[in-house]
């Protein structure tokens, strides 16, 4: 059976994606492994081993052990850290695994990484297709258009078979405080009955995808996608920030207040980021 290796396999998309691949009995299919910085896996059909992915040696030495034919790299820093240090993660690993795999002659099939919304920036054309300038205006969308930049000159320089997933704005159980949605969750998990929360720029627009829906489009992009393309990872529609935050407090059950401050709009924030869809939609429906 094909080998597959999630790297940050214990992180948000990886722990759905673990359940996408029970759901779906993939495991009788391929075999499974996995890394991480969590001790233990909570899925027994992968072969799981706690690594500091940032330690090439150990990275190099784990992609050796199990020789995998695909490779999905969910690791991603999106906090706020320095620039140096997000490059890390958004860049860095992603070079490291091309670089091992060239050096040490492994046969893969596909490299799936993980881009961003962010690395388009701010445009006034929608929905935005694949292939529109990068422009993006903070140090997160920065690094993945680095990452997204190094993974196709491999793929020029070395036809090496990557692909991309450009993700828009995820939304799902667990996610990390350090999204949009994960914020307002935590904020309105903590707030009391009755109380009131902050809202900025209630009225931005974002393309909001489950991650259920995102880790399906990110298995077919892996497995069925063109080497050397990205595909967006959206919806195709457009919602209103305040609209997401108040179905938050619905769900919470409490009666909670939320207090719109439309005050200015910060230079690099992002008014309106919708995805064109087509590109993943055809993929999808080619292999139902």
């Amino acid at each position: 059976m094909s080998r597959v290796l999630i790297i940050g396999i214990g992180g948000f998309s990886g722990t759905y994606m673990q359940e996408y691949i029970k759901n779906k009995t993939l495991y009788n299919s391929y075999d499974f492994f996995g890394i991480g910085l969590k001790k233990v896996c909570r899925s027994d059909f992968i072969k799981y081993k706690k690594i500091d992915v940032t330690k090439e040696k150990d990275l190099e030495d784990f992609i050796c052990e199990c020789r995998p034919d695909y490779i999905i790299n969910f690791c991603g820093e999106y906090s706020n850290v320095s620039f140096e240090q997000m490059k890390i993660l958004n860049l860095f690993v992603t070079n490291n695994i091309i670089n091992i795999v060239l050096k040490k002659g492994i046969t893969i099939k596909k490299l799936l990484v993980i881009g961003s919304a962010a690395e388009y920036g701010t445009t006034n054309h929608f929905p935005i297709q694949e292939n529109k300038t990068l422009n993006p205006n903070g140090d997160y969308g920065a690094t993945k258009k680095m990452q997204t930049e190094a993974a196709l000159e491999a793929f020029q320089k070395y036809n090496f078979p990557v692909v991309i997933a450009r993700t828009f704005n995820l939304h799902g159980n667990g996610i990390s405080e350090n999204l949009l949605l994960g914020k307002y969750e935590k904020l309105i998990q903590n707030a009391l009955d009755g109380s009131e929360i902050s809202l900025s720029n209630s009225e931005s627009i974002r393309d909001f995808i489950h991650i259920k829906d995102a880790v399906e489009m990110y298995w077919n992009i892996l497995i069925y996608g063109t080497s050397g393309e990205v595909y967006n990872v959206c919806t195709g529609k457009g919602k209103r920030v305040i609209e997401m935050i108040e179905k938050l407090v619905l769900l919470s059950g409490k009666k909670i207040k939320i207090i719109c401050k439309e005050n200015s709009i910060a230079d690099k924030e992002i008014k309106k980021s919708i995805g064109d869809c087509n590109k993943i939609n055809n993929l999808m429906s080619a292999v139902k």
